[in-house]
């Protein structure tokens, strides 16, 4: 009787295949886990934690859409009361062609409290902007600020949104200095070119802009505005300017070439009641 007692409890020598199919099925579901998490789209993902974070009554609805299944998997089922229905299509309002490009620019200008900074002007098949020194750079520096990088990016959103339309997007340095102050022979022509490449680099592989359309020259302190006298002029004088024409342009005569090549492109240009060639139009 006692062998037969050892025997009914040995049965439990297969207990270890319990143990051993658990840890395969946790190292299953881990790797599975895992792939998952490799599969997240970054931006969806962006979004949902921006939908988390927002702060006061204004709430979103956010709905991820599932790539290729189709519109019904991304209908909203309903919206509460005071929410704000969005998907990951929403953008920020752009132009669609090129004759609401200043329009568009101009009121963000306004919206952001630039207009002490960026002056606008406008032709039948142009739009001229001219951006203050201290907007995108530090004195003698041609690195982009960011405060200068958010007006930037709203710009270049806008010239994308239209590129179909826009022949060329002219970027010109200008910089300013006292007579005899500059000690590095030059130093005023790099840095007005390179203050020019600065943005045009940044439209070119940040905004994907396609290059050909894009020219950049530094003029140094050779086409000032006003006098470069004093302090005050000389902050006038120190500027980018950005020059950009669809492709509807036309131009009549040799001055109107040399206006477009020299850079001039003063404010009061656009009031030169000779001018018809569409380069240069009155203001709006």
């Amino acid at each position: 009787m006692g062998k037969r007692r050892r025997r009914e409890s040995g049965g439990g020598e297969g207990n270890w295949l319990n143990t051993y199919a658990d840890m395969v099925t946790l190292v299953l579901t881990f790797f599975v886990l895992m792939y998952t998490m490799s599969s997240v789209d970054a931006e969806k993902w962006q979004i949902l934690v921006e939908a988390f974070n927002r702060k006061g009554a204004e709430t979103a609805q956010v709905v991820l859409v599932t790539e290729g299944e189709g519109n019904e998997m991304g209908t909203n089922l309903g919206e509460s009361p005071g929410n704000t229905s969005v998907t990951t299509e929403t953008k920020e309002e752009l132009p669609t062609d090129f004759n609401q490009l200043y329009e568009y620019i101009k009121a963000y200008v306004e919206e952001n409290n630039l207009t002490a900074s960026v002056e606008m002007s406008k032709g039948d098949a142009s739009v001229f902007i001219r951006f203050r020194d201290n907007v995108f750079f530090n004195p003698d520096s041609a690195v982009l600020q960011k405060q200068g990088l958010k007006l930037l990016e709203f710009i270049g959103d806008c010239l994308k949104n239209v590129e179909d339309e826009i022949l060329s997007v002219r970027i010109n340095g200008h910089t300013a200095s006292v007579p005899g102050t500059i000690k590095t022979p030059g130093f005023d022509r790099t840095l007005s070119t390179d203050r020019a490449n600065s943005v045009l680099i940044y439209l070119e592989e940040t905004k994907r802009i396609e290059p050909k359309k894009l020219i950049a020259i530094g003029y140094g302190r050779n086409y000032p505005i006003v006098s470069n006298e004093t302090e005050v002029g000389r902050r006038k004088n120190r500027r980018v300017e950005m020059m950009i024409l669809s492709n509807d342009v036309s131009i009549h005569d040799e001055e109107d070439v040399f206006k477009l090549l020299k850079g001039d492109y003063d404010i009061e240009l656009f009031s030169d009641p000779e001018n018809s060639s569409g380069i240069l139009g009155p203001p709006s």
